[in-house]
């Protein structure tokens, strides 16, 4: 058997890492695709020094564009390699998540008749025409061949809508969060105390390309009796030079932080607001509670456990609502167990359900 990964997104370089390090214990050949979808430096080639793992074998080199581009684009030329390199009988492709990348490359390798095994399979947010990429985890769902649920709903969405060879071993970020604590820096990259400040990220299409909503955020965020550190994304960064508007005076910006400062930056803050899809999960596994600024999240497993608080930034009452939470996330009940996304050691039963796969 040998492996071929295929990412290009900051997520995917995190869940690719566990994975290629079982796959090296166990003598595994794992050839690494980067598709560049995320060419910026620190949000992706740092992953690689980060847990020592190999360049990857090939990139492709797609960068930015539309959605129809970066699909397209990464769809041919994943196409050209598997062609080149890509064996049936012996290789499984795997895809992680939700990108275009995902997408893209799931399409290339299910033409060519190579198996696809999708990691994070069955996660829903419940809306196809606002946000993309759920519309990318459906697809990539019902084109793969070997699909891992992350969690029991995910398992379940996936036994609803008639999919088969599922395999619900836990979520991957789970090992790749036990690999992520080995490298933690000592110091927290802002110099901050623990517990002194919230940390922010922001950076989704219907957040911060809107004029509105983003100064509707902004205003919201000035009243909030915190300080928040803010790594700011470059697309955010563009939009506040676009629109003319200024960060509030509480809120401090940073560069955008490798995976391990990241991880620090979580373990420090007091609590965490975000409009990631994978932040929320994160700051679940390193005890932190969470603020979502979206309409919609796949992870209901941190709402019904009262770990996370969803607040849509379009909705009339925003403001009240959030600074409600700030005020009252102390409170929350939070079940912290059992926790709902596994135990450590989902790579290596990945890798186990692999080997069965090709005998």
């Amino acid at each position: 058997m040998r492996l071929i990964s295929i990412v290009g997104a900051r997520p995917q370089f995190i869940k690719l890492a566990p994975l290629h390090i079982t796959a090296s214990k166990e003598g595994i050949d794992h050839i690494i695709i980067n598709s560049g979808q995320h060419y910026d430096y620190e949000l992706a080639a740092t992953f690689f020094e980060e847990y020592n793992l190999k360049e990857p074998d090939f990139n492709l080199g797609v960068g930015s564009g539309s959605h129809a581009y970066q699909i397209g684009t990464t769809m041919m030329r994943t196409e050209s390699i598997l062609e080149e390199i890509a064996n049936p009988k012996e290789d499984i492709v795997i895809v992680y998540g939700d990108t275009n990348t995902t997408i893209g490359a799931a399409i290339a390798a299910a033409k060519l008749g190579l198996d696809v095994a999708h990691i994070e399979a069955g996660v829903r947010e419940g809306d196809v025409k606002e946000v993309p990429e759920e519309l990318n985890r459906i697809l990539t769902d019902h084109i793969s061949s070997i699909l891992f649920p992350p969690t029991k709903t995910a398992e379940q969405n996936l036994i609803h809508e008639g999919a088969r060879n599922i395999h619900n071993v836990g979520d991957i970020m789970v090992d790749a969060l036990e690999i992520t604590k080995k490298y933690l820096p000592k110091e927290n990259p802002t110099g901050m105390k623990a517990n002194n400040y919230v940390l922010l990220t922001l950076h989704r299409p219907r957040n911060v390309d809107h004029k509105p909503t983003l100064s509707r955020i902004l205003d919201a965020l000035r009243e909030i009796s915190y300080n928040i550190v803010l790594p700011l994304h470059p697309r955010t960064k563009k939009r506040l030079s676009d629109f003319n508007l200024r960060l509030p005076s509480n809120v401090t910006p940073i560069e955008p932080q490798n995976h391990k400062n990241f991880v620090r930056l979580i373990i420090d803050s007091k609590f965490v607001i975000t409009d990631s899809g994978g932040t929320p999960k994160e700051a679940y596994l390193l005890g932190k509670r969470t603020i979502i600024l979206r309409h919609v999240t796949g992870w209901v497993e941190l709402l019904e456990n009262h770990a996370a608080m969803k607040i849509d930034p379009r909705s009339n009452d925003f403001k009240e609502k959030l600074l409600s939470a700030t005020k009252t996330i102390d409170q929350w009940k939070t079940k912290w167990e059992p926790n709902p996304f596994g135990s450590p050691g989902v790579a290596e039963r990945v890798i186990e359900v692999l080997m069965n796969e090709k005998g």
